[in-house]
């Protein structure tokens, strides 16, 4: 029987799977593995050496597919900055209505259209805020955040000041030594919340592992920022009135750097009231942190400006609601519910007025 040749390439392998860890736990995880070999007998050591070593093989191939779809991702790109383009000179109104793009839509539509179009249920989505308005959707960028997952961190300090933002876009980083990162670029009209009136939000990561997130420092006006709010609090006996963090949309717009955090003493935090093991550890806490921030910049990169219309419109519903009405229904089945619910608990509104 012919021993079978090693592979150069191996297709199929493990995606996404070679850059879920940094390099220091990829590290930590190849010395584990040959700490585990050595302690074989010694008839069995070979065979594992040999199968560390086509998991190695699987590895380079996943380093090189991830390379071969960032060179894809690059060239695509340009493709669809001229496409978002032509959707932001519509949403802000600066271009005409082109007849082609009607003719497109209605020829798409008669293809799709079968015995079961009228059985569709659809929720007409509202345009009121628009209807006087000869150009543009001044609400677009708004009504998608709401109905996108990230509704849920939106709160009504935030709703007018998303009233002002015209457009979310994407730029990827196109040199090597930049790594795979991105920025996303929040442009709105000037307003009376804060200066300027463009907001960057920076992800800087390599393999897919993110290193670290950087934000423009936004400049708020007085009493206009929704990321904090006055409380009183007793300190010496004395009631005073401090400033902490509340739930904002705008929260995302912070630096997480878990590599620097620990040069500058305004980061240092103190440690927890609630740690009674004494585990408490403020480099892990960081780049938990910085996970969920990249985790979040990854969902508006992916998800918000791709399908936006999407979101405006309505006809994508969150995995979370699907959830809720699950919960529901076992609980009207169980007869552990009187009343059947008029709407799905926490559903996000459709618009800036509710």
């Amino acid at each position: 029987m012919d021993t079978p040749q090693i592979p150069h390439f191996m297709p199929g392998g493990l995606g996404q799977l070679g850059a879920k860890l940094s390099e220091d736990e990829e590290n930590k995880k190849h010395l584990k593995i040959s700490n585990y070999i050595s302690e074989m007998d010694a008839e069995l050591k070979d065979r594992f050496k040999a199968l560390k070593s086509i998991q190695d093989l699987l590895l380079e191939a996943d380093e090189e597919e991830q390379k071969e779809i960032r060179k894809l991702e690059l060239l695509y790109e340009d493709k669809y900055k001229e496409v978002y383009a032509l959707r932001e000179a519509l949403i802000s109104g600066k271009a005409d209505l082109e007849p082609e793009l009607i003719k497109e839509f209605d020829e798409r539509a008669a293809l799709v259209k079968d015995e079961d179009y009228e059985k569709v249920e659809v929720t007409p989505c509202d345009v009121k805020s628009i209807q006087n308005i000869p150009k543009g959707v001044s609400d677009f960028w708004m009504k998608a955040l709401i109905n996108s997952p990230m509704g849920e961190s939106i709160s009504e300090k935030d709703r007018p000041i998303l009233g002002y933002l015209q457009n979310v876009q994407l730029e990827l980083h196109q040199e090597e030594e930049k790594g795979d990162g991105f920025d996303l670029i929040f442009t709105f009209a000037p307003n009376s919340y804060f200066d300027g009136t463009q907001i960057k939000k920076t992800v800087t990561r390599k393999n897919g592992n993110p290193i670290k997130t950087q934000s423009t420092e936004i400049k708020w006006k007085d009493a206009c920022n929704p990321t904090i709010k006055k409380q009183k609090k007793k300190k010496k006996g004395k009631k005073v009135t401090v400033e902490v963090k509340c739930e904002s949309f705008f929260n995302i717009f912070e630096t997480i750097d878990p590599e620097n955090a620990g040069k500058k003493d305004d980061e240092k935090k103190e440690k927890p009231e609630d740690d009674e093991d004494g585990d408490y550890d403020e480099a892990d806490e960081l780049n938990m942190k910085l996970q969920e921030d990249h985790d979040i910049a990854e969902q508006l990169k992916d998800d918000l400006v791709p399908l936006a219309l999407e979101y405006y419109l309505g006809v994508i519903e969150n995995e979370g609601e699907d959830d809720e009405d699950d919960e529901d229904d076992d609980d009207e089945d169980e007869g552990e519910q009187k009343k059947k619910k008029k709407g799905k608990k926490g559903g996000m509104p459709t618009g800036p007025d509710g």
